[in-house]
């Protein structure tokens, strides 16, 4: 009978030994929960007012660039409206010198002669034609004249074309314009825009705000005469797909843009992110937490049992 009193007591007090060792492991393992949680409540919230900074310092450089660019664009109204205003005067000029029943030779000419602009092949030649005749025009140029002086304004490959033109036709304006036409006419420059706006990717160096910048000028010169919506969207979809960065590209997709100024800025953040961590920004999904949950919650039950 005391061999058996004895067992039950070792027996009672082996049931406290293990049940006191399951409450010590339980709360071990609700510490490190907590812990844990807590470290990764830390690491999110560092993230976010990192993120915040950026975004400031983002909104900061953009709004600077906005009063720069409308600094730009007074400046350019105002040198438009001189060269209005002086272009009025001389057509005022010129209609009181007729008016008064001619003028000499020589004096007027000196007075009222405009120089053509220059023309390279890079912008719109229908555009160029259009200064170029109004020169012409008010210069009082002949066929010959103009013929000339087409020649000297022509620079680049513009200027180029004109040892594939023979040299009879040199001397006859309409065959110059027709050769450039063919040459650098907008129908053939749409084309070369479409393709080479098609095949545009990121440069090596080229930062994002200067491939979105250029992405927006061959889509306007593609497509003239399409709507501003039109060319938002396009512009924002080459944008995304021609970054170099694949991890931002990825990141951009994920998200639906309007316009080529919203993908930038996305961009510029996710970037600028990627750049501050080698290991870029925290990736926390509810799976993982629900998984460690669940192992923790399985561990505990079978520990009771």
């Amino acid at each position: 009978m005391a061999s058996e009193e004895l067992l039950k007591q070792f027996m009672g007090l082996m049931r406290q030994e293990r049940e006191r060792e399951k409450e010590e492991e339980e709360r071990r393992r609700e510490q490190e929960k907590e812990e844990k949680l807590k470290r990764r409540e830390e690491k999110e919230e560092k993230w976010a007012k990192m993120l915040s900074g950026i975004r400031v310092e983002l909104k900061g450089e953009l709004a600077a660039l906005d009063s720069k660019m409308g600094e730009i664009n007074i400046a350019l109204e105002s040198e438009v409206d001189e060269r209005r205003g002086e272009f009025k005067r001389l057509e005022d000029e010129l209609a009181r010198l007729k008016s008064n029943g001619g003028f000499v030779a020589g004096t007027a000419s000196a007075v009222l002669k405009i120089t053509p602009p220059t023309f390279d092949g890079q912008s719109s030649f229908g555009n160029y034609m259009r200064q170029f005749e109004a020169v012409s025009l008010n210069n009082g140029w002949g066929e010959a004249e103009r013929a000339i002086n087409l020649i000297v304004a022509l620079r680049g490959p513009a200027l180029d074309l004109i040892q594939t033109i023979p040299e009879q036709d040199q001397r006859s304006y309409v065959s110059l314009v027709s050769a450039l036409e063919l040459r650098f006419g907008d129908q053939h420059s749409r084309h070369v825009f479409q393709s080479q706006l098609k095949l545009r990717r990121q440069k090596m160096g080229e930062s994002l705000q200067e491939f979105e910048a250029d992405l927006k000028r061959l889509c306007l010169m593609a497509y003239p005469s399409a709507p501003i919506d039109f060319i938002d969207q396009w512009v924002a979809q080459t944008f995304i797909e021609g970054i170099r960065n694949v991890e931002v590209q990825k990141t951009l997709r994920l998200t639906s843009f309007n316009t080529s100024r919203e993908a930038l800025i996305r961009a510029l953040e996710i970037d600028a992110a990627f750049k501050i961590s080698d290991s870029g920004p925290p990736r926390v999904r509810k799976s993982e937490l629900t998984e460690e949950d669940g192992a923790v919650g399985g561990s505990r039950d079978s520990g009771i049992e």
